[in-house]
């Protein structure tokens, strides 16, 4: 159970459910019913440390406990106790929490928060207004994404009356058509393997299988079967079973001697058996690109480690790569075709 830490806090008699953890206040509730999740306490996008006064904290408190529930914020903490969002892979529920921060967080004219507007009065112009704002366009489009996502959930309930994201035109993105030659995927496995990144095995697993970097840190060991290893795909695509050869049995191998002596569900997993974060993931693949780049090699340009998956599908013998459609296979396809000429 948790407790106060002791120190030489300023507010002794906190409200109900908040701690101090770790260097800083959070709010961590025991509600019936729902999961727990901890809220580290901010104000002005600041942590609270020890020395904030008990009358902060019980003014965030009052906020928390009687927060209204008809605003745009209140929608998304309903979706994300949703089963629809709780089914989610880890990974796209971490992304959904950066994109409700950010949405939730703009400002606007008025001087509100977007995440204080009532969700009712929500316009498909008001969208678009906020997409015209974001200087990230791309990382604009996914936010307005998942807020579709938000409303079409609440629209299937009777919480929402329409979805004001239905029909907002999104900004236009250029196909990514970067194929990772096999010189450069080489030289940035070999720093992989040097520095015992978690990032050799998963690179080589998801070449082999041609999955994503979700995919690939999902796997379990229940994943591997007598003919080769089940790749559970996400997003709509179909799930398949890559047969084992050497490369692979390897790849698996070397993932199963990370952490070795801890037990855990995953193949890949942290040093307490627990599936790792995205942050921690992005981070790390940072860090060996970055020596890539600097150590005495060729490589002069960084690739992203999802680009592996795209590798996997170009270099493919029958370019297989799990979609249902062509469309979405096309995506991953960025070797160009070389076809015979018309006969006579």
């Amino acid at each position: 159970m948790m407790t106060m830490t002791k120190l030489n806090l300023k507010c002794e008699r906190a409200p109900t459910y908040m701690y101090f953890r770790k260097g800083r206040w959070v709010y961590y509730p025991h509600i019936k019913g729902e999961i727990r999740k901890e809220i580290t306490l901010k104000q002005n996008k600041k942590l609270l440390r020890e020395d904030t006064p008990c009358s902060t904290l019980w003014l965030l408190y009052d906020e928390l406990v009687n927060a209204p529930s008809d605003t745009l914020s209140w929608l998304i903490k309903k979706y994300f106790k949703s089963k629809q969002f709780l089914e989610l892979a880890q990974s796209t529920q971490d992304g959904y929490h950066v994109y409700a921060e950010t949405i939730e967080n703009t400002k606007l004219k008025n001087g509100k928060l977007f995440g204080q507007v009532r969700f009712a009065a929500i316009t498909p112009g008001a969208v678009t207004k906020y997409l015209d704002s974001r200087k990230l366009k791309i990382a604009g489009n996914r936010e307005i994404q998942f807020l579709r996502s938000v409303f079409s959930w609440g629209f299937a309930r009777d919480i929402c009356k329409s979805n004001p994201c239905k029909g907002v035109k999104l900004n236009p993105e250029k196909a990514r058509t970067r194929l990772v030659e096999h010189w450069e995927y080489d030289l940035v496995y070999k720093t992989a393997i040097e520095m015992k990144s978690i990032f050799a095995p998963a690179m080589e697993i998801a070449f082999l299988c041609r999955a994503r970097r979700g995919e690939v840190f999902n796997l379990t060991r229940s994943d591997m079967k007598e003919d080769g290893l089940l790749i559970s795909r996400t997003k709509g695509s179909i799930a398949e079973i890559t047969l084992w050869n050497d490369r692979l049995k390897q790849a698996v191998e070397l993932a199963r001697s990370h952490n070795k002596n801890t037990l855990s569900q995953y193949l890949i997993h942290r040093k307490d058996g627990r599936a790792y974060t995205k942050n921690a993931l992005d981070s790390a693949w940072q860090r060996v690109i970055k020596k890539a780049l600097d150590g005495d090699n060729e490589l002069t340009e960084k690739f992203r480690f999802h680009d592996l998956k795209a590798m996997g599908v170009s270099f493919h013998k029958s370019h297989h790569s799990g979609h249902k459609s062509e469309k979405a296979k096309a995506v991953y396809l960025r070797q160009t075709d070389r076809v015979e000429p018309t006969g006579e």
